[in-house]
């Protein structure tokens, strides 16, 4: 499916990451294979927010690779794809903002 603008999803896109909730991550590590994890991201509007260290493997994989994708799954098949592209938020008050603004402890 082509979308020219999240806004065109937008609403089904919400329905179904708030009801699912966990999505399967696939990053690239340094050889060039995939690498896929369970994330918990946060949304906010196209945004997703997602948590780890400097020091971690998946900081290592997006360091090399900045682009990630994101599906989810359920019972009823219903599917969610996002093609990503990650960036560093450092900001600690930033970040809690946006946290506070979508109603989650900070």
């Amino acid at each position: 499916m082509e979308v020219a603008s999240f806004s065109e999803i937008e609403e089904e896109f919400n329905k179904r990451v708030q009801r699912i909730v966990w999505c399967t991550a696939a990053t690239v590590d340094r050889q060039g294979r995939p690498r896929t994890r369970i994330l918990h991201p946060i949304w906010e509007g196209a945004t997703g927010w997602i948590a780890t260290g400097r020091d971690s493997l998946k900081e290592k994989h997006l360091a090399g690779n900045p682009h990630l994708s994101l599906a989810y799954w359920d019972p009823q098949h219903q599917q969610i794809y996002a093609d990503c592209k990650a960036e560093w938020v450092d900001e600690a008050a930033a970040l809690s903002a946006s946290l506070r603004a979508l109603g989650e402890s900070v």
